[in-house]
């Protein structure tokens, strides 16, 4: 087999960057991660250092887990009733006024823990609509034989964000404290904001039904009633609330390596390389016929990695 043929086969599909509507969005997402990758290192070590407690730290876990939970769902039935494109829109504004709100704090010297949190939940919630709606999205701007290779393209946008990211807001802290972190975060977001506003108008098909309670319930008995979706959803909970040893990133960094910003951007960027592989060699992804078979592999492989 020629080697162009065997990257084709097992190198990430890269087909769905020629529509120039995905290619924004998938552009925009690489861009903004990467100052999501920043905040996330920044607000970590600020957290500590005005508690020197892991515990406090790893209740941003929760602080992004409740809205994600509650507006996920909700953002999710949203997609199906309203335009998408202006739900996607609004949705990332609420993101970026919530970095704008977290650096506010910072350039002010606030130093209280809690309204972090609040900003931390505020940001989740933009990102709790947006999430849902951009998966919304794809299928609208791409064929079907390519939505698996976007997915995976998107896979790789946030495990590349993931890496870059911490290492860029370690540099960041060093050179300019948490406040140059989340200013940094702010412009890059812009780059969501712009692919967002060129997307073309995806009013909802078929009949629609308005967004409410009901559509929330009929969302979690629809799970509920999917094994292969419970699982991943359960899965992922977990994952981000039990299974994350970033919480105790920033006290490892302050008794083992004098509190530099530099070791605490390199110990979480770590956490990102397995997934940036993973991700480059997703080629096969697309090929997979039992999808469900496939997860409980994966996932039994990550729980031993654990």
């Amino acid at each position: 087999m020629a080697i162009g043929d065997l990257l084709k086969r097992h190198f990430v599909d890269t087909r769905p960057l020629s529509v120039p509507a995905y290619r924004r969005i998938w552009t925009g997402q690489a861009v903004s991660h990467v100052g999501v990758g920043v905040t996330v290192v920044a607000v970590g070590q600020q957290v500590y250092e005005l508690t020197h407690s892991s515990f406090y730290v790893g209740l941003l876990g929760m602080a992004n887990l409740i809205p994600l939970v509650v507006f996920g769902l909700w953002g999710g039935a949203i997609a199906d009733a309203v335009d998408r494109r202006k739900l996607l829109i609004a949705g990332s504004f609420v993101a970026w006024a919530a970095t704008l709100f977290i650096l506010v704090q910072a350039m002010l010297g606030l130093d209280d823990v809690w309204l972090i949190f609040l900003a931390v939940a505020f940001n989740s919630t933009g990102f709790a609509i947006t999430g849902p709606t951009r998966g919304a999205i794809i299928p609208r701007i791409l064929d079907a034989e390519l939505v698996p290779a976007a997915n995976a393209l998107n896979s790789l946008v946030y495990s590349m964000g993931a890496v870059v990211g911490p290492m860029i807001g370690a540099v960041a802290m060093t050179g300019g404290g948490f406040a140059s972190a989340y200013a940094l975060d702010a412009v890059l977001f812009t780059a969501n904001l712009y692919a967002a506003l060129r997307l073309p108008a995806l009013p909802p098909l078929g009949e629609v039904t308005r967004p409410g309670l009901r559509s929330v319930i009929d969302g979690l008995s629809f799970i509920a009633r999917s094994p292969v979706l419970l699982m991943s959803f359960v899965v992922d909970i977990i994952a981000m609330v039990l299974a994350m040893p970033r919480a105790l990133f920033p006290e490892l960094t302050a008794e083992r390596f004098g509190g530099s910003e530099l070791a605490l951007g390199w110990m979480t960027s770590a956490m990102g390389i397995g997934p940036v592989a993973g991700a480059l060699f997703s080629g096969w992804v697309g090929r997979v016929k039992r999808q469900g078979v496939a997860l409980s592999i994966i996932i039994a492989v990550w729980g031993l990695d654990r």
